[in-house]
């Protein structure tokens, strides 16, 4: 997990919720999604049943264009209690996408073919963009690697083409992070200018603080590991407006916030590394 040497406690990073015009909101109910419990956990097969709900929504509230997404299979914390999730991250191609949902029932049973199947069924909020993506609206990231050591530090840059707003969100199986704008009440001087406004064709390099590194002194974000290699994942949210935070960093709320944005307000980019112990 990324960490920035020189104090992190657990955070929670509270903000008040936002309104961002769109087309509207479309309630679509009792959505099913599938899935075979085959060579997978029943977890993840429910993940994936998920899945296919939410893009069954999609097809009912008529976003009829092509959607492209990637699955991310990760692991998340509730009361100690372990579950893996599938989460999409669309190119915004599409001019809607699922901005929440609530699984209504699940049920396991035998089909007529004798296959184990997940099946659920979910109530879902679907956003229907009246704006497709800028194509001008865009930034360029050098220097995430794909394999890191353990006690290796993280940095890299960003140039934006026009000029915006970012927001950096770093995750793994079990922790989530806003990595920038970094914020701590009591270490106040590591906190970062939450309102930055990024300019056009200007070289940025992260992190933006030059004292934060590790104990070799090398500048950047202290990457650790405890037991065994870990997959993290970087994602990186340009935005042309400041737009604050809705509620407690997780993933669910990282693509409920991503969502809420208008496809020609924002641009988004994730990348995948490993820390190796």
């Amino acid at each position: 997990m990324v960490r920035l040497r020189i104090i992190i406690s657990l955070l929670f990073f509270m903000i008040t919720s936002i309104k961002i015009p769109c087309k509207e909101i479309i309630e679509v109910k009792n959505v099913k999604g599938f899935c075979e419990i085959k060579n997978i956990s029943p977890e993840e097969a429910k993940s994936r049943a998920i899945i296919e709900a939410e893009k069954e929504a999609l097809r009912k509230a008529k976003i009829t264009e092509q959607i492209s997404v990637s699955g991310i299979l990760i692991t998340n914390q509730d009361d100690q209690n372990f579950y893996q999730i599938f989460n999409e991250i669309s190119t915004v191609e599409i001019n809607g996408a699922i901005f929440d949902y609530d699984v209504v029932n699940e049920v396991k049973y035998i089909d007529k073919n004798d296959n184990w199947i997940c099946e659920v069924e979910i109530d879902a909020k679907v956003i229907k963009y009246n704006t497709k993506k800028d194509p001008s609206f865009n930034f360029k990231v050098d220097g995430i690697k794909k394999i890191y050591q353990d006690g290796d530090v993280l940095n890299f840059s960003i140039e934006p083409s026009q000029n915006g707003y970012l927001k950096i969100f770093n995750f793994n199986d079990s922790n989530c992070i806003l990595l920038y704008p970094f914020q701590n009440k009591i270490d106040t001087f590591l906190n970062d200018e939450e309102e930055h406004l990024f300019k056009k064709n200007q070289l940025c390099n992260f992190p933006v603080k030059e004292f934060i590194g590790n104990n070799r002194n090398e500048t950047g974000y202290t990457l650790e590991v405890l037991s065994e290699d870990e997959n993290n994942y970087i994602v990186i949210v340009f935005t042309k407006q400041y737009l604050p935070f809705i509620e407690n960093v997780n993933i669910k709320n990282i693509l409920k916030w991503i969502y809420s944005i208008p496809p020609d307000q924002r641009e988004v980019k994730y990348f995948q590394f490993i820390i190796k112990k």
